[in-house]
Formats: structure tokens, sequence, C-alpha cells
């Protein structure tokens, strides 16, 4: 279990480098690049057609970096913790879906550890994507609660659910399996349920 939790956190370590890198470094060089080419555009005596192109080429790769590194790791987590993050990230990927999103939060959570805060982010994060893949589904909620020294989260949706193994080493796909893992190596437990026709 610890050399599990070690290769996480060297995953977690290199995913915030390269998030970093992609933001600070790759997305001020296209920035540079789309402002020069708006300012040869405004002082070009002649069409400014092909200048045009490069800045609005260069302003949708700036959003795509950001969203890859905002994938990478979460700038919320850092700045405004766990809690906004989870909250931006139901909202995002409800409005990808077009999906209703309803979030609550019970006051006085006690703090977590980051190591578990990724985790939990992470588990969240594959739950969601769950849904907008295979659920169908036309709304999600997340409720969290204080429990004992930790946390509960609950995440439901109103899809077309899925037949779930009373063992989780059975099931299909890496992502369950990956969830129960990081929720394990936390010291937490993950429950699913499920089944065809009643969400999850």
């Amino acid at each position: 279990a610890q050399f599990a939790r070690e290769i996480l956190n060297v995953q977690e370590s290199e995913r915030r480098r390269l998030a970093h890198e992609l933001h600070d470094s790759l997305g001020q060089e296209l920035l540079l690049i789309r402002n020069t080419a708006l300012l040869a555009a405004k002082r070009s005596q002649g069409p400014a057609g092909p200048l045009a192109d490069i800045a609005d080429r260069a302003s949708r790769t700036i959003e795509e970096v950001r969203t890859i590194a905002y994938a990478l790791r979460p700038q919320e987590l850092d700045r405004l913790g766990l809690v906004r993050a989870l909250e931006t990230l139901c909202q995002e990927m409800g409005e990808t879906g077009g999906l209703q999103v309803d979030f609550s939060v019970e006051p006085g959570l006690p703090p977590l550890p980051p190591e578990t805060q990724i985790g939990l982010y992470r588990v969240a994060q594959e739950a969601l994507s769950n849904v907008l893949r295979h659920a169908r589904a036309r709304r999600i909620r997340c409720d969290i609660q204080a429990l004992d020294s930790g946390w509960c989260v609950t995440m439901a949706d109103d899809g077309v659910g899925f037949p779930v193994s009373p063992d989780p080493m059975t099931r299909e796909g890496l992502g369950l399996l990956g969830m129960h893992e990081r929720v394990r190596l936390c010291g937490g437990d993950l429950e699913i349920h499920s089944s065809p026709g009643t969400g999850t």
C-alpha cells in the first residue's frame, strides 16, 4: 500500500509540474505569438487575413492548453480548496453533458490531508466522466457531509444504471478499479449502488 501511495504521489507531482509548464511557459509563448500577429495585422498596409488567422488559431490553442493544464492539475484545488474544486468540476461536467447539477455541502467539514484531497478529486472526476460517457443521465447530484474525522461524498445520477458485481476486482473497466484503489489508499471506503434502469 505504501508503494502504491508513493507512485500516486509521484504521478500527481509530475502532473502539477506539467500543468505549470503548460500554463506558464507554453501558454505565455502562444500569447506572444497571438499579440505579435494582432499587432502586425494592425500595422499592415495590405489585407490582414493571414495574420488574423494566426492570431485566431493562437487564441484557440491557448484555450486548449488551459483545458489540458486544468485536467492535469485543477487550479481551484490549490487556490480555493477541495470543495470549490469539486463544485467547479461538477458544474463544468454538467455543462458539457447538458445535465442539471445539484451540489450541496454540509458546513464544518474537517480538513483532509493533501494526498486525500487529490485522491478524492480524481475519484469524483472519474465518476463524473463515467456519467457523461455511459449513463445517459439528465441530472447529477453531489452531496458532501462530515463523517467522523473525514468526509462522505455521495454522487448520484438518474441514468440507465448498470449491474454491479459484489467483488470490485471482477468489475470491467480500469476506471472503477482505479477509483477503488485511490479510495483504499486514502483509508476510505467506496460503495457503488446501481442496477439497470435505476441510475447510479
